[in-house]
């Protein structure tokens, strides 16, 4: 299970803490970033973009970079329905 970070007043959420090795990577994003409405008219799966997010770091191409072109291609369109929002921490 993915760990959720959320801004919302719900005080029912688990609260933890891990250790994060060197070299480990945090994404915190919007839905915006991965709730893109495909050319064929369905959705990109979150799964999907986990997926391509996972990919193994490229030292000539931040992934951020990759990402953006990636959603413009699969909406088929460099305007996107939502907002964009995703922020990369490196360990």
């Amino acid at each position: 299970a993915l760990p959720i970070f959320g801004m919302m007043p719900w005080s029912d959420w688990p609260t933890g803490q891990c250790d994060i090795a060197p070299g480990s990577r945090l994404f915190l994003y919007t839905d915006g970033a991965h709730e893109i409405h495909l050319a064929d008219g369905r959705e990109w799966a979150h799964s999907e973009f986990v997926q391509f997010m996972s990919q193994p770091v490229d030292p000539n191409r931040s992934i951020m970079d990759r990402l953006f072109e990636h959603v413009k291609v699969l909406k088929g369109d460099d305007t996107l329905d939502d907002d964009f929002s995703i922020v990369e921490m490196q360990f």
